[in-house]
């Protein structure tokens, strides 16, 4: 029996990155394969790991964490032949809900490792980033910025999104609003999915 190698991605700056022990149970359903935990600590650290894991020809990658894991990981590996599974651990988890396993159990999410079958997904790729999920600007990325600069400044912020994120995004949103308004932003849209044509969205 050939031996899967997996590498585990546990980002313990997550919401959720420290309220399970996610090596235990990983380990629990994942014993037959050879693993190893990665946790860095910096970015650099993290682009590190990332090369490593690329050397190492790696056949699953395990992201424990939320869709900035997951942007990470793409950038560097969306051209190899390395299996992502995702494992929600973050504050939106947008791409996990987008491949409907957000509400999985995690028992279950670590059984595709064996049972699944691979699929292929589409990314976005603009000015030379890759996106997984979707984009925004204006008033949806400011907030979204506003969130994660809380997330990292404020103690206690992560614990509040994760019971109460759509109140906290609403709560921002509103105020971001009232009291300091909103950009315009005109943009300009033509590529061949439109036919060609010119689209002119703008809002404020």
């Amino acid at each position: 029996m050939v031996v899967q190698k997996i590498r585990v991605f546990l980002n313990q700056q997550a919401s959720q990155g420290a309220e399970r022990d996610w090596k235990k149970l990983i380990r629990e359903r994942l014993f037959r394969s050879e693993l190893e935990f990665v946790s860095p600590t910096s970015h650099q650290a993290f682009l590190e790991e990332i090369d490593r894991a690329t050397r190492d020809q790696i056949d699953v990658i395990v992201s424990v964490g939320g869709d900035g894991t997951i942007h990470e990981l793409i950038q560097k590996l969306a051209d190899q032949k390395i299996t992502f599974l995702v494992l929600p651990a973050g504050t939106a988890n947008d791409f996990a809900r987008s491949l409907g396993v957000q509400k999985m159990r995690i028992s279950d999410l670590l059984s595709i490792v064996r049972e699944g079958v691979p699929k292929e997904i589409d990314l976005i790729e603009l000015n030379g980033k890759l996106m997984a999920t979707n984009g925004g600007i204006g008033v949806v990325a400011q907030i979204a910025n506003r969130v994660n600069h809380l997330r990292r400044t404020v103690p206690g912020f992560k614990k509040l999104m994760t019971y109460g994120k759509q109140e906290t995004y609403g709560i921002l949103l509103a105020s971001k609003i009232l009291f300091e308004g909103c950009d315009y932003f005109e943009l300009k849209v033509q590529c061949d999915q439109f036919n060609g044509f010119p689209w002119i969205l703008s809002y404020s």
